[in-house]
């Protein structure tokens, strides 16, 4: 069974990149590298638009494969949906990811604004 760090260092050294060029990259130390390729942490949200660019992946690519249950609450004497419970099993970066769906959206303009400086530099 593939696991998150593993996914994720599978995508490193598709890039020939070292734990510490990575490291050097995010300006963190190379141990939370490490934590997160055996599965003992996983990145910050913040991390996720640099580590897709030294990557060359889309960060899609960077959340984890989490199972995501949806269940819906009904009324039932009309069984109309009252409300929804949303189940994450396993990953905190998705967690955190949902918690910060507003600084993801912050972060993806801020990354849109610095390529459109570059195209024009």
């Amino acid at each position: 069974m593939a696991t998150y760090g593993g996914d994720f260092r599978q995508l490193r050294e598709k890039q020939r990149l070292s734990q510490q060029e990575i490291a050097d990259y995010l300006e963190i130390s190379q141990s939370t590298i490490s934590l997160w390729e055996s599965d003992k942490s996983t990145p910050q949200v913040e991390y996720l638009p640099k580590l897709a660019e030294i990557l060359k992946v889309n960060i899609l690519e960077l959340l984890p494969k989490t199972p995501i249950k949806i269940e819906h609450n009904t009324d039932n004497k009309n069984n109309l949906v009252k409300g929804f419970d949303i189940t994450i099993d396993g990953s905190q970066l998705f967690k955190d990811l949902l918690d910060s769906k507003d600084e993801i959206i912050r972060l993806q303009r801020d990354e849109i604004q610095r390529l459109k400086g570059e195209l024009h530099s």
